[in-house]
């Protein structure tokens, strides 16, 4: 395959396995040397399945699905390579491909972000009210609101608004610590896995090599 064509696909692969928060360091020139082989489309596919099959996916495609993708980006690949493609022709196609990547990805960041949306609402409506409250007390003094029953539920109405207020700053970031500790800890843990899936990988075909050797 031609150096540029490798460098569109190790560009498309890098894209694709941030998309899928996999660490393309650990994985990318495995998966590489395991399209290089000779083996089998189905051989690919099962070794390929044996190191990505800890990945969550996050665009509803299975396992498999995303290893035959792989395969297939891979496969048309070589075959622009050996028809002598243009460099701009396939680099315009893999562009094309990692666009839909990135769309798929920002189709999954729009819940996250209507649910921000949602909170922000939420704390204007309380600040409003608040503000309210607040220029409805600017014209009083003492002497002419003589702490009646009206002053008094203006104050405790000025209060509840501003603990609400306190209270939805509070818990959001208290929400985005443990959601921030999570996805630390859940990437600490893939990591970890995805590095023993490599390592237990590389032994098995380590194994398989010595067995072919010693039946020749």
């Amino acid at each position: 395959m031609a150096a540029s064509t490798v460098l569109d696909f190790d560009k498309w692969l890098s894209v694709k396995l941030k998309s899928l928060n996999t660490d393309e360091s650990i994985f990318g020139d495995y998966i590489k040397g395991i399209l290089e082989g000779e083996e089998s489309q189905d051989e690919k596919i099962e070794a390929l399945e044996g190191i990505l099959v800890e990945i969550s996916t996050t665009d509803g495609m299975t396992q498999n699905e995303i290893c035959q993708e792989i395969i297939n980006q891979w496969e048309l690949c070589r075959a622009a390579a050996a028809e002598g493609k243009s460099d701009e022709a396939v680099r315009t196609a893999v562009d094309i491909q990692i666009a839909r990547i990135m769309e798929q990805q920002a189709l999954i960041v729009v819940p996250q972000k209507k649910a921000s949306d949602e909170e922000r609402k939420l704390k204007q409506n309380i600040l409003s009210q608040y503000a309210e409250v607040s220029d409805g007390e600017g014209g009083l003094d003492e002497d002419d609101c003589g702490y009646d029953d009206d002053y008094e539920d203006k104050l405790l109405s000025r209060n509840t608004n501003a603990e609400d207020v306190m209270k939805l700053e509070k818990l959001k970031k208290e929400s985005l610590r443990q959601d921030s500790a999570k996805k630390k800890e859940k990437d600490k843990e893939d990591r970890e896995k995805q590095k023993q899936l490599a390592l237990d990988r590389k032994e098995k075909e380590k194994k398989r090599t010595q067995k072919g050797e010693k039946k020749r």
